[in-house]
């Protein structure tokens, strides 16, 4: 039984009828092929030949491909009906599901490096033009409440409109969507403290991430509201290795996986010459792997430099592959998990687990990233927390935004 045919026997099992399963499914199939076509020094080592299972499905990629790679987050793998029902109105509270649900399927996945490098392939193709680069985003984190009682979940909209010229003013839209109990289980416990709307933290407790004393986490969701991005923003593209990077330096980074590797520790090494403590002696360079992930997620460079993200984390040996997961949107992609070494405001080691990032492999699109970990209290009680960041849109667009009457 060759490759491909084992591949169609999974993807014909019996399953739940939910189509974000089936969609998924047919992508993951015009994806297989692509991945064995790669080396180890990130070279392909050859087209498969024409008519084989392997062209066919590489051609099935390529139409899947075709779809432009701003509108393809919006549509995602749930089909256009289930998309629509994710559009964000101002004035509704938005709560995601929490954790990614791996789905029911025997694990035949395929590597990290595989995956990895089959969305390289894919997001070398994406557009490049357009007046505004967009990344707008559904995040959401859980805290523990004030009593340690149950976890509230909270999330948040963000939309990003960059302007490559001075001409156009750039732009932060946010919207708060509200907070609520985050599982069944907190929820019940939730209604027997009162069901309150609100909770007022009034010592700064670490709990999932500082809070300041005497700020609240309210359940109501709020206006969206959008800020022009001024001062060091001005000239600005967003952020990488923790800082402000402009547009003349984000076409200056590297396009190939090896010399991409160097810029990053060079830019890494001076972050930890200007922050002593950031990294710590003979472990691995944790912000080569963060920059490549802020290169995927929202830095406006070229495809050819996206892919080679892709390609330089396919060579790092601590990405695993979690196999095909519905991410917070309901949408279906590969997930690639990672560890990321974080610390509080105070200095103090958080234990956390693995992060993962989850991409729909035909399109070179990440969908989501998350975060999941534990929190310790002031009495030493641990819990599990979870954070979440799941892409809508990214790339270039023609648009102008849509903004609130609230701006500043």
């Amino acid at each position: 039984m060759d490759e491909l045919t084992s591949v169609r026997d999974l993807l014909t099992e019996p399953e739940p009828s939910h189509e974000v399963i089936a969609a998924g499914r047919a992508r993951l199939l015009a994806a297989a092929d692509p991945f064995s076509g790669f080396s180890d020094s990130f070279e392909p080592s050859g087209p498969p030949a024409p008519g084989s299972p392997g062209d066919r499905m590489i051609r099935q990629a390529r139409r899947g491909r075709r779809t432009a790679w701003w509108t393809a987050l919006g549509v995602g793998l749930a089909g256009t009906a289930a998309a629509a029902a994710l559009v964000i109105a101002s004035s509704t509270a938005v709560h995601p599901p929490a954790p990614l649900t791996r789905l029911p399927v025997p694990d035949t996945s395929a590597t990290a490096r595989q995956v990895l490098l089959a969305a390289a392939t894919a997001a070398a193709k994406a557009p490049t033009k357009g007046a505004y680069w967009v990344t707008r985003a559904i995040s959401g984190s859980q805290r523990v409440e004030p009593g340690a009682r149950y976890l509230i979940q909270q999330s948040r909209s963000t939309e990003m409109w960059l302007s490559r010229t001075r001409d156009r003013k750039s732009w932060r839209i946010n919207q708060y969507l509200g907070a609520k109990p985050a599982t069944p289980k907190d929820e019940a416990a939730w209604r027997k403290n009162g069901s309150p709307a609100r909770w007022l933290f009034e010592d700064g407790a670490l709990t999932g991430g500082y809070i300041p004393p005497d700020s609240r986490i309210e359940s109501a969701p709020g206006e969206r509201e959008a800020s022009w991005l001024r001062g060091k923003w001005i000239g600005s593209a967003g952020h990488l290795t923790k800082g402000l990077i402009t547009w003349a330096e984000v076409r200056a980074i590297p396009d190939t996986p090896e010399k991409l590797k160097a810029y990053l520790s060079e830019r890494s090494g001076a972050y930890a010459a200007k922050w002593p403590g950031s990294r710590k002696e003979g472990e691995a360079d944790p912000w080569v792997l963060q920059d490549c992930m802020e290169i995927i997620t929202s830095l406006p460079v070229s495809p050819e430099t996206r892919a080679a993200a892709y390609q330089l984390l396919a060579s790092l040996p601590e990405m695993k592959s979690e196999g095909e997961v519905v991410d917070h949107l309901g949408r279906v992609g590969q997930a690639i998990s990672y560890p990321v070494d974080t610390s509080t405001p105070q200095g103090e080691n958080k234990v956390y687990g693995r992060n993962r990032l989850v991409i729909d492999v035909a399109s070179g699109l990440p969908l989501s990233r998350e975060m999941d970990g534990l929190d310790r209290l002031a009495d030493g009680r641990t819990y599990k927390v979870a954070s979440f960041t799941a892409y809508e849109q990214i790339g270039w667009t023609n648009d102008l935004p849509d903004l609130p009457a609230r701006r500043n």
